[in-house]
Parts: structure tokens; sequence; C-alpha cells
């Protein structure tokens, strides 16, 4: 019998493992949940660099981050993560985290952006959550059409 309760509290653990990935403060756990699940969702991926040692950053985290408004906006519209920078060096160069905080932005096609360098106020950062998710619902992936479905005037420009 305890085994039987083993397996079975191992199984739930294991489905429900992948939905625990967001927290509930809106941000993913990891860089690579974030990524997938932007990839998965079609979604923009927003990564924010900070560090332990930041005090702009410190500001932010207890100040903004700490606004339900803004952990329910974090979970709408867009798959963010934070990345400390002293813990992953190389994300922080592959995005140009230079300078901490910062923000940064992946959109569907693939388009890099920095959103924000510095200390940003409530909202001033909902502002900012609210155009990703936006531009993000707006781009897409360029799809290809075919010749043969492409209806038009066969070369002719009637001006």
């Amino acid at each position: 019998m305890p085994n039987r309760i083993a397996a079975s509290l191992t199984a739930l653990f294991i489905v429900t493992t992948p939905a625990l990935s967001i927290a509930s403060d809106g941000w993913y756990d990891t860089y690579e949940a974030a990524r997938n699940a932007a990839e998965n969702r079609d979604l923009p991926l927003l990564i924010h660099f900070h560090a332990s040692y930041c005090g702009p950053c410190r500001q932010m985290s207890s100040q903004v981050f700490s606004s339900r408004e803004v952990q329910q906006q974090l979970r709408e519209g867009l798959a963010a993560v934070e990345v400390d920078v002293s813990r992953d060096p190389s994300l922080a160069a592959q995005f140009g985290a230079s300078t901490i905080p910062r923000d940064v932005v992946v959109y569907r096609d693939g388009t890099t952006e920095t959103l924000n360098v510095g200390f940003k106020s409530i909202l001033a950062y909902m502002s900012l959550l609210r155009e990703v998710a936006a531009r993000g619902a707006k781009s897409s992936v360029p799809h290809i059409v075919e010749a043969s479905k492409i209806i038009g005037l066969e070369g002719f420009c009637p001006v």
C-alpha cells in the first residue's frame, strides 16, 4: 500500500510539474521555460535582466513587480522571465545586457528589441507591458503564399 501511494504521488508530481513553470507573480522560473511557452503559445518573450547587488533592480522588485496589476499583465499576452546577470552572464551577453535593470523582448518573428534600461515606475512599466503584448498580438511569422492562390491583375497596374 505505501508503494502504491508513493507511485501515485510521483505520477501526480510528474503530470503537474510543467504547469508550475509560471509562478503566480507572472514570471516563468527559467529562460528555457519562458522561451518554450513563447514559442508554443505564439507570444513575445520578455526578459528582465537584473542582479541582487543592483539598487534600481531591487527598487523595481519591491515597488513595481510586487504590484498585482503588473503581475497580472505579465501573465497576459507575453511570456516573461527574470534573469540574474551574475548567475547567467552568457545569456546577458547574448542580449547585450551590459547595464541593468534592462528589459529585452523577442517577438515571434525573431526581432529583438531593448525596451528599457533603468528604473521604471509602475505606470510606465504597465504601459510598456501593454505595448509589448499588443505588438506581439499583431506580429506574425511571415507565411509564404503559393502563386496559384494569389488573386490579382496578372501583372497589370491600373494607374
